[in-house]
């Protein structure tokens, strides 16, 4: 066989004699030639002029046959290093892009790698234009979606999309991306393998960065389509849709994130929040846009998955401390405030609002791409740390007491940290991103390669979509006909805090309830997400907060907590009227009680009258089955019951309603539960029979407890619940009669009472041993203090069970013994010597 001719030069023409007979012979004649133009020996010059050919001699997209012979002869590598182009470095492998080293020793076969073609001076927007035109084109195949090399693409296409200032380049680099993704608006399923590839860190910087990118330069004339800049004039919303297609694709890939996917998540987060900064003085409606998705990928992280000193935080919280500043006077820019600020307390921890964290603000992202450099521009307009606690806490404060003031509350998320992504992305995502998506995801199959997929955005648009569930723009309108009045409705006066009016920062509007419920149900779990976490940063003291801010911070809590306990005080007593559950087994009733419990957990002056008017819907709560939360309200009401067990007023209602009851056949019926959440109940448990000893004999369901706690006192380690068990054991048998005691299986007893023993004789070897816990190997930890008003009250019980208890005199005189020992050696109170004396006659007795 003779050897081919070698390749024409790109501007030579054809013979055309022959042509028609060739075209004839074989379909794809043309294309075979343009193909010998991209072969393994020709050159740079070859390849750029064979790719720019391509799309001229693939006219019908359907001709899979020729779309797969193409495909198999692109020179990958060479196009991933056109895609690397970059005007100030030529062309090189990116930071981060594993294949990018091989790809530019592998690009030009013969070619040196970087040479220009001969005689043509290509700028590095027209090398990455045309890789991306053709990666597009391929990409936007079904049959083709998951080749590896297109896989391969991905990183240098994003940074492509990120550096370039074309349009059009953007435009299709994202909807390329999208179309390997695949789900919503694609009809393909999400792509395991290419979610993989886009969620990593470097890619996810990627994407944020463009979104900051300004892009306003003339497509330059590969495949360029007009309606496309008119739909998307700088490619922004493109790359929107991206990011949310990304972020979308994530939830629905893995059901636990993995921690490189937290890594992802944390960079991408931590670049949005960059991005948002850098927009926000050039278009505000995009920045909070952005900022918006930033919560979104926080969304995607396990509760308290990050550093609150990390990166993710910092960028975070200094991108909320600039719009909390003077930029959240719209309804809809103050919700997605709040949201993100809400994930970033749920995700950090309320750590994150600490002011240690603003010595790190200026190397927040030192990884981030270097054009997203919002906060250097926006670092005259932020507030500080302490300012940014004091704003948070009066905009969500005068939130909630507007719409419990003034609204019928619909049903809800019961929280932020399980409400549905999908409802979340609704929420947040505009219909002109919503629209951009839909049209990007989905081009068709003859948009690939000669044309841009926004040719049907129109049309796509219209169409329902996962990402359109609702017209976000109509549902955040400012109500700007009662800006008057909003600060009477807030209540947050005009007190000034450094500078800093926290009336007018927060922002408050009157909302018409009736005329929009879908944002109060979108924003009330938010703000009382952000409440609690509010509380929790105050209980960690840490001194940081000016006594001003401190009182103002307190102020408001405490007026939106009475405000709390009037709607809790309503519902209840509509309840009670009606006999009607679903008075009270609503989202709103059910965030504002665990509010509530979590408040009076932590501030000692709610007023007994109160609590004793809550007492009938908490125990409700604790009876019922509550549809508006996912799990047994007992989880979140212990500190209020603590409350109320604790108040003579509130417990004698208690008691009449046998609120104890739910919780004694809670720890029944719960086989495995956690150790804090069991001392919780045991102690409620506790301060109802300390208060009211009468009824463990006058109420069976004592007995019934008494067996279960029994067989599980042995295997008991929690010192705090071992207590209180030994305890309430002992307290419970002082009260039943012999008979009920003998109802008790011996070796129960037997194991049970020398736990119990074992109990009392380790906390008494520890306050024999001194506060350096040398004597006898005690653990240096005063475990005596820890325990001390159960260890009262064990032992003053105990010398009351030990005559009635079925255990051999030996065991009770050589526990008599012992105890003397611990007694001789001790320093104890009067009280507790007196009760353990009585304790060590009654063993001696039974010698």
């Amino acid at each position: 066989m003779p050897a081919p001719a070698p390749p024409r030069s790109p501007h030579e023409a054809p013979p055309a004699a022959d042509a028609p007979a060739q075209q004839a012979a074989d379909p794809h004649a043309q294309l075979r030639q343009c193909l010998q133009l991209l072969g393994p020996g020709t050159t740079s010059e070859h390849k750029f002029a064979g790719l720019a050919l391509l799309p001229r001699l693939l006219p019908d997209p359907a001709d899979f046959a020729a779309v797969r012979l193409a495909f198999d002869h692109i020179p990958w590598p060479f196009v991933r290093r056109l895609m690397r182009a970059r005007d100030n470095g030529g062309q090189g492998a990116d930071s981060g892009d594993a294949d990018g080293a091989a790809d530019a020793d592998a690009g030009t076969g013969a070619g040196t790698g970087t040479e220009q073609p001969q005689g043509m001076q290509l700028t590095a927007e027209l090398q990455q234009a045309l890789a991306v035109h053709i990666w597009f084109g391929f990409c936007t195949t079904p049959q083709l979606a998951g080749e590896r090399q297109l896989l391969k693409c991905i990183a240098p296409a994003a940074a492509a999309m990120h550096h370039t200032r074309t349009p059009e380049t953007a435009r299709r680099a994202a909807a390329a991306m999208i179309a390997l993704l695949g789900g919503p608006g694609t009809e393909r399923p999400i792509a395991p393998q290419a979610v993989a590839a886009l969620w990593t860190p470097d890619v996810a910087r990627s994407i944020a960065g463009a979104l900051a990118t300004e892009r306003s330069s003339p497509p330059p004339g590969v495949g360029a389509d007009p309606a496309a800049e008119q739909a998307d004039p700088d490619g922004f919303l493109s790359v929107q849709a991206l990011a949310h297609s990304l972020v979308h694709a994530a939830l629905d890939a893995a059901a636990s994130p993995q921690p490189h996917e937290d890594e992802a998540a944390e960079a991408m987060a931590t670049a949005l929040a960059d991005a948002s900064m850098a927009l926000l003085h050039r278009n505000a409606a995009r920045a909070f846009d952005v900022l918006a998705l930033a919560g979104r990928v926080l969304a995607t992280m396990q509760a308290t998955a990050i550093d609150p000193k990390g990166a993710a935080a910092r960028a975070v919280k200094s991108a909320l401390r600039s719009v909390l500043r003077s930029h959240v006077a719209s309804a809809r820019h103050r919700d997605v405030a709040l949201y993100v600020a809400a994930q970033l307390l749920i995700r950090a921890g309320p750590e994150s609002l600490s002011s240690e964290l603003s010595a790190a603000l200026g190397s927040a992202s030192a990884q981030a791409p270097a054009p997203v450099s919002g906060r250097a521009a926006a670092g005259t307009s932020r507030l500080s740390d302490p300012q940014f606690a004091v704003i948070l806490t009066h905009v969500a404060c005068a939130e909630l007491r507007v719409m419990l003031d003034r609204v019928d509350m619909p049903r809800c998320a019961a929280s932020t940290q399980h409400a549905d992504a999908e409802h979340a992305d609704a929420e947040l995502v505009t219909p002109a991103a919503a629209a951009a998506a839909a049209a990007a995801a989905a081009a068709p199959l003859s948009a690939s390669i000669a044309s841009d997929p926004r040719q049907t955005q129109e049309a796509l648009s219209k169409a329902p979509s996962r990402l359109d569930l609702g017209e976000l723009a109509d549902a955040l309108q400012d109500d700007d006909d009662q800006d008057q009045d909003a600060e009477a409705a807030s209540g947050a006066g005009q007190s000034k805090l450094n500078g800093t009016d926290t009336s007018s920062r927060a922002g408050t509007r009157q909302m018409r309830s009736s005329e929009d419920p879908a944002r109060i149900a979108r924003v009330m779990p938010i703000c009382f997400d952000i409440l609690e976490a509010v509380i929790d940063f105050l209980v960690l003291d840490s001194g940081e907060l000016q006594p001003d801010m401190l009182l103002s911070m307190r102020g408001a809590l405490s007026e939106t907590f009475l405000t709390i306990a009037a709607f809790l005080s309503e519902r209840m007593a509509e309840f009670q009227d009606s006999g009607d559950p679903a008075a009270v087994d609503d989202d709103a009733t059910a965030l504002s009680l665990k509010a509530y419990s979590r408040w009076v957990g932590e501030d000692s002056s709610v007023a007994p009258e109160e609590l004793a008017e809550l007492v009938p819907l908490v125990v409700h709560y604790c009876t019922a089955k509550i549809a508006a939360v996912g799990v047994h309200p007992i989880h979140f009401l212990t500190p209020v019951l603590v409350a109320i067990t604790s108040e003579p007023l509130p417990r004698a209602s208690f008691v009449r309603m046998r609120g104890y009851v739910p919780l004694a056949r809670f720890l029944m019926d719960t086989t495995s539960i956690r150790a804090d959440l069991e001392y919780a109940v045991l102690s409620v448990i506790m301060n109802t029979i300390v208060g009211e000893q009468h009824i463990i004999a006058a109420d069976t369901i004592f007995v019934q407890l008494l067996h279960v706690l029994i067989q599980r006192l042995p295997s008991i380690n929690d010192p705090l619940v071992l207590a209180d068990s030994c305890a309430l054991v002992c307290m419970i048998i002082r009260a039943m009669s012999p008979s009920q005691i003998a109802s008790i299986p011996a070796q129960h007893i037997s194991a049970a009472f020398a736990r119990i023993f074992s109990f009392i004789r380790e906390c008494g070897l520890s306050e024999a041993a001194g506060p350096d816990g040398s004597d006898d190997g005690a653990d240096p930890a005063d475990t005596h203090e820890q325990v001390s008003d159960m260890w009262y009250l064990t032992v003053s019980a105990l010398a009351d069970c030990v005559p009635l208890i079925q255990i051999p005199a030996g065991n009770k005189a050589q526990w008599g013994e012992q105890l003397h020992g611990i007694l001789s050696r001790g320093s104890w109170t009067p009280d507790e010597a007196a009760v353990l004396k009585r304790l060590v006659v009654v063993c001696a007795s039974h010698k």
